[in-house]
């Protein structure tokens, strides 16, 4: 393959070390000592769902309230639309075959 006029050869790159130290970093420690006493949280038994889970991992009433974190209630915020779709506007097709 013929080199391209008026385009400046591409210096080869020299192999950077595996473990190169990075200048001004501090090294990270392996591990974090956890201070005794630290709150663990509990090990939970494989497929154990987490919705159900209260404080603590305490299992929660079946009747306990769904807490509405958007605060907008059961009431909708903007009313439902009304009539089919506007004129020109494309329908996608419904299924075909035979019904049941």
């Amino acid at each position: 393959m013929a080199p391209i006029p008026g385009v400046a050869p591409i210096p080869a790159v020299a192999p950077v070390p595996a473990v190169a130290p990075i200048p001004g970093v501090a090294p990270i420690p392996a591990a974090v000592p956890v201070p005794a006493g630290a709150a663990v949280a509990p090990v939970l038994p494989a497929g154990t769902p987490l919705v159900v889970l209260g404080a603590e991992g305490a299992p929660l009433p079946a009747g306990a309230p769904i807490i509405d974190m958007s605060k907008a209630g059961k009431e909708p915020t903007i009313p439902a639309p009304a009539g089919g779709p506007a004129p020109g506007q494309p329908i996608s097709p419904g299924p075909t075959g035979a019904a049941g």
